[in-house]
Order: C-alpha cells, then sequence, then structure tokens
C-alpha cells in the first residue's frame, strides 16, 4: 500500500472535524462588545442597518443615536428600539434584531493546527470542538501539552492540558472550560528536537514544497523521512521522487547532491539517509521547470552557503531540461 506523507497531514485534522458538537444552548444570547448586529424596521428600509456594538457596548442608529446594546438579548433590544422608535415616529413599529457576527465570543488558536486564528461562537464550545474548527491538530502536534491561556483584568494564567491522555481513557471532565477571549497553543514536537530560528547552531534547512520550510534542528542527524515529519509533510504538487540534499564533502572538496526518492523510502520502512547539520533539503514541485529563488534574501534570512544553494538550482534545473 502506497502512503505519503502528505496523506497522513489529513488524518488528525479528520477525526478532529468528526467530533460530536455540543447540543444547542437553550439560553438566549447575550449581545456583547464588538458583536455585528443586523437591525431591520418593518416599512422603514431608511432605518434599517447593519453596525457593529462598539467597545463599550453601544450602537449608533440614527436617527435616535448612542443606544445601550451590550447585556441585552436581541429579542430585548429589538423591543427597546421598537419603544425608541414609536416615540420618534409616531407610530408602531416592528424591529428585528439579528447577530450575525459573534465577535464578542472569540478564542484564538495557534500553534500546530491545521488552521489558526481567530474564531467566534454563538456559544464557546468545548477544547475539542475548538480544535476541530481549526482545522484539527497537524501530524507533529503534542497533544500532551496544550496550553490555554485565560486573561482577566490584565492578568494572564495558564493551564497545560494533557488532551492526548483524556481522548485515551475518554474522561473529558477534566478539560477547562474555555471562554470568551481565552488562547489556546497546541505546541508541535518539533519543538523539542525540530524547528529552529535562524542563526542557530547544528541546523539543517528545508525548502520546497513543503508544508513549514525553515531551519530545523537535526542535531547529530536526523534521517529524511523524519525530517519530512517534522516539517509537517508535503503540499499537494510536490515531487516525492526527486528530494534532493545537499551537502558538503567530508573531505571539503566541495558540496554534493543526494537525490532520494520518499514515496519508496516511506513503502520499504526505510527511514532515508541522515540530513547533518549545515545541509539543505529542497522538495520540487512536480512539472514546474527550474525552482528561482530569491537568492540574496535566502542567503541573508537563512545563511545557507551559496555552493549549497547552487548546486539544488542547477539540479532544479537539469532534471527540467
Amino acid at each position: 500500500m502506497k502512503l505519503s506523507i502528505r496523506a497522513l497531514r489529513w488524518g488528525a485534522a479528520g477525526l478532529f472535524l468528526l467530533m460530536l458538537h455540543a447540543p444547542a444552548d437553550a439560553d438566549p444570547y447575550v449581545i456583547g462588545p464588538e458583536d455585528v448586529l443586523d437591525i431591520s424596521v418593518w416599512e422603514h428600509p431608511e432605518l434599517s442597518m447593519t453596525t457593529r456594538v462598539d467597545q463599550e457596548g453601544f450602537l449608533v442608529l440614527p436617527p435616535i443615536g448612542d443606544v445601550r446594546a451590550s447585556g441585552r438579548t436581541p429579542n430585548d433590544l429589538a423591543r427597546h428600539l421598537e419603544d425608541v422608535l414609536q416615540t420618534f415616529l409616531r407610530q408602531r413599529v416592528q424591529v428585528t434584531v439579528t447577530v450575525t457576527g459573534y465577535n464578542s465570543r472569540r478564542i484564538h488558536v495557534t500553534g500546530a493546527v491545521g488552521l489558526p486564528g481567530r474564531y467566534s461562537f454563538a456559544k464557546i464550545p468545548q477544547l475539542l470542538e475548538v480544535l476541530g474548527t481549526a482545522g484539527g491538530p497537524s501530524p507533529t502536534a503534542d497533544l500532551a501539552r496544550v496550553r490555554v491561556l485565560h486573561t482577566e483584568e490584565g492578568e494572564t494564567t495558564s493551564v497545560t492540558v494533557d488532551l492526548d491522555r483524556a481522548l485515551q481513557t475518554g474522561d473529558l471532565s477534566s478539560l477547562p472550560v474555555l471562554r470568551s477571549g481565552d488562547v489556546v497553543y497546541v505546541p508541535s514536537r518539533a519543538e523539542q528536537a525540530g524547528l529552529a530560528v535562524p542563526g542557530d547552531q547544528g541546523v539543517a534547512y528545508v525548502l520546497g514544497a513543503v508544508a513549514r520550510p525553515g531551519a530545523v534542528h537535526v542535531g547529530d542527524g536526523l534521517a529524511l523521512t523524519r525530517l519530512m515529519a517534522v516539517v509537517g509533510g508535503t503540499v499537494p504538487g510536490a515531487d516525492l521522487h526527486e528530494i534532493r540534499i545537499a551537502a558538503e564533502n567530508e573531505d571539503g572538496a566541495g558540496p554534493w547532491m543526494i537525490v532520494a526518492d520518499l514515496e519508496e523510502l516511506l513503502e520499504s520502512g526505510d527511514e532515508g539517509p541522515p540530513v547533518r547539520a549545515g545541509e539543505l533539503v529542497f522538495v520540487p514541485p512536480r512539472n514546474q521547470g527550474p525552482f528561482n529563488i530569491a537568492r540574496g534574501a535566502f542567503f541573508e534570512v537563512m545563511g545557507v552557503s551559496r555552493d549549497l544553494l547552487n548546486l539544488v538550482v542547477i539540479g532544479d534545473y537539469l532534471s527540467g531540461r
């Protein structure tokens, strides 16, 4: 059976997206700051509008002016607007208020997830559902060290969650209840022996059609298949049969290049050649000819040897002829 790292990238995400969602909450939604409201006034289109509640909890509705919306349900706000507009227009009106942006109930998800970002909810869900909304954990996610950060009155507290254990035991009672404004951080196992910052010692470099190109800690050497897992695998369109490793000769005679077939390695169970500090791995795209790199910017940011980089570019050019 053929297996590629690209296929593995979707396994965990798919699992989380299939998690059961919490049942709908019977409690009415309470409007908060930054929420977006659609206000419709029957037979008065000139008064209908879409507006955002400001940080102080008010909205501006001409010709009334400032109206407190925060702390009210949509139905309560609609009845209040009806009373105020009836006095102004000297006739009864019908108002409908609909929340179109639940911005007062946001969770920020970052780290090793498929789609990091800020997510808004009508009701703050459980941790599993939040991660599912963010695309699920990436293949390198460390679910035993998920962190939830909560800030209140200027003070931030942090709790570490062993989500891996909770899933194994089926006991989700230990998972923290998330609150609006919380940050969920999913660390990567690559942090312990993986991704590095430019300029670090003991790193190799991964370029091309991979999920997270950049500098990677390899220590005394890291097998090619393990290295590809650290960078999140390849992306669609990658040529798995032409992985190139540009390395310096031990005798100092100059750089040389190894071409590896990642798909064949995975099928055979072979971890592949070791990638050592200072070496460069390039995953080319399929059928795209020469791979043009902004060399000056790359040297400046990554500190890669000009000889190594030239070797990869030349190899790509020759294979594309």
